[in-house]
């Protein structure tokens, strides 16, 4: 968190499933942590929202929530995104 402040971005939250149960509406690729984004910041916009993830349920997550997903690899870096948002403009 603190090297996202220090490059000047900025973090409102953090969500996270730790029930093991699959069937869980917060577990991925369950959208249930998405509503509670939602219920959380009522204002967000999921047109302007992404979910970056570097699993299968990642990204079947932001189909089911609603939001484009975008799949990265364990090399991954903000420039790696960048480029890769880019080429998909």
């Amino acid at each position: 968190c603190r090297r996202i402040e220090a490059a000047g971005g900025r973090l409102d939250a953090i969500y996270c499933c730790t029930d093991p149960d699959d069937a869980c509406p917060r577990r991925k690729p369950n959208p249930g942590m998405m509503d509670d984004v939602l219920h959380d910041f009522p204002d967000t916009d999921l047109s302007r929202s992404l979910m970056v993830g570097d699993t299968e349920s990642d990204m079947l997550f932001a189909s089911r929530a609603g939001v484009p997903g975008v799949s990265v690899d364990g090399s991954f870096t903000l420039r790696h995104l960048a480029d890769k948002l880019l080429k998909e403009l």
